[in-house]
């Protein structure tokens, strides 16, 4: 099935800018065609969950820009964030290009497969730590093809035993698409805050990665004026947050601060 925001090709048309018109048209077509081809959609409808349950992952999203489409989708908010839900068609990387091929879990599937949804969620979270653990960087060119165990903070084995007061690292994953979702793997926070020492701040820059500050080394508003300054110059498909967070060591606690 191809979905169109009708109301967003019609301003493009009004430009004269048909080019803008049919790119996303037969994006989705060709997407729709190779859904079909990978089979998906044929296990969707039968409601076939033991066929797709390892396939199941959580991608993060900027609430605001997936408000209606999210209505009949399976997702958790946090602030101006949403997690949602997805099933994984297909993964490619060849180094130079990494395509994803995903669809959206809707509330009609999860009501006909019949499993408790925290079930369903917690086996999606486990399956999206698998296919892509999560690494911190500490210097941004890092970021730039690392090797696999580089920035294993979670390993048992980690060469980062504490960081800097000063230090800004980078979390995201080690396939970095989507990778701002390994803040929310289970003990992540906790630990960069046993990290730090301290409670940080958490700047999600993109769907990407997140970029952390620990409390007191610098005030909350500038990091607000480099996300919104980051939102304004980068794709906005990237766009994660307009928003600062913080985490707090003594309740453990995610906050949206209100700046």
């Amino acid at each position: 099935m191809c979905r169109f925001n009708c109301m967003q090709l019609y301003q493009e048309y009004e430009k004269g800018n048909w080019t803008a018109v049919w790119e996303p048209i037969l994006s989705s077509i060709d997407f729709s065609r190779k859904f079909m081809q990978l089979g998906i959609i044929d296990l969707i409808e039968k409601n076939e969950y033991d066929a797709l349950k390892d396939k199941l992952f959580i991608r993060p999203l900027y609430f605001k820009d997936h408000r209606y489409e999210l209505k009949d989708h399976i997702y958790r908010r946090i602030g101006d964030m949403a997690l949602v839900l997805y099933i994984l068609a297909s993964d490619e990387n060849d180094g130079k290009r990494h395509d994803v091929l995903s669809v959206k879990v809707s509330r009609s599937s999860m009501q006909a497969w019949g499993i408790d949804e925290e079930e369903v969620w917690e086996n999606a979270m486990s399956n999206t730590y698998i296919m892509a653990p999560p690494r911190m960087y500490l210097n941004p060119a890092d970021l730039a093809n690392p090797p696999y165990h580089k920035g294993a903070f979670m390993a048992l084995n980690s060469g980062i035993t504490s960081l800097s007061p000063l230090a800004v690292p980078t979390v995201t994953t080690t396939a970095q698409i989507n990778g701002a979702i390994a803040m929310f793997y289970p003990g992540v926070m906790k630990r960069i805050a046993e990290l730090f020492g301290d409670d940080y701040y958490i700047a999600f820059t993109g769907t990407s990665e997140a970029r952390l500050h620990k409390k007191g080394t610098i005030q909350p508003r500038n990091i607000l004026m480099r996300i919104k300054q980051m939102n304004k110059n980068f794709d906005p498909s990237e766009t994660l947050s307009n928003k600062v967070y913080i985490y707090e060591t003594e309740n453990q606690e995610l906050k949206q601060l209100e700046l």
